[in-house]
């Protein structure tokens, strides 16, 4: 069925149960059913709100390992994903997978007001807004509202500089 290879018959059978569309682990709660038990494990996190997972240099917790192993790649310099076309590496996979789009000549993304077409959804958001006007991104601390979040960013600055009295 798959090109895997397994030392002990127990662990065959247990991936086999993957190939049979078979999900014997069902949630109590809700409809969730999962091939391996500890998903369904994982998954009832979910109803009960527990975030075991925490992180060891600041208050950030989640209730998955690889949100938390994701999470931390934010804290060091470490960037493992790196571009084979250029100098470019990121943190996540998935900015290494936007950022290869830029190397692209294909541009299937396609606005739907005007012919132009992009490389990403994040480029083609960005431009619709061009046509909607949509602000999305308010300030928690003033009525100040912007296009982008990096722009946001820049403006909540401004709220935390301390200022000095006369």
């Amino acid at each position: 069925i798959c090109d895997k290879m397994f030392s002990r018959a127990g662990d065959l059978k247990k991936h086999s149960i993957r190939h049979n569309g078979d999900k014997p682990h069902q949630c109590n709660i809700c409809s969730f059913t999962s091939v391996a038990a500890s998903d369904l494990r994982k998954h009832i996190f979910t109803h009960t709100g527990d975030r075991p997972f925490k992180c060891d240099q600041c208050i950030f917790s989640c209730n998955n390992a690889n949100n938390l192993k994701s999470h931390k790649l934010g804290h060091s310099d470490t960037k493992p994903y790196k571009c084979i076309q250029c100098d470019y590496a990121s943190r996540k996979a998935h900015y290494l997978k936007v950022h290869v789009l830029t190397h692209s000549k294909e541009r299937s993304f396609r606005c739907g007001l005007c012919p132009d077409t992009f490389k990403s959804v994040f480029l083609l958001q960005k431009h619709t807004f061009k046509h909607t006007g949509r602000e999305s991104y308010k300030c928690n601390v003033c009525e100040y509202s912007c296009r982008y979040n990096s722009t946001l960013k820049m403006h909540q600055k401004r709220h935390k500089r301390k200022l000095i009295n006369c």
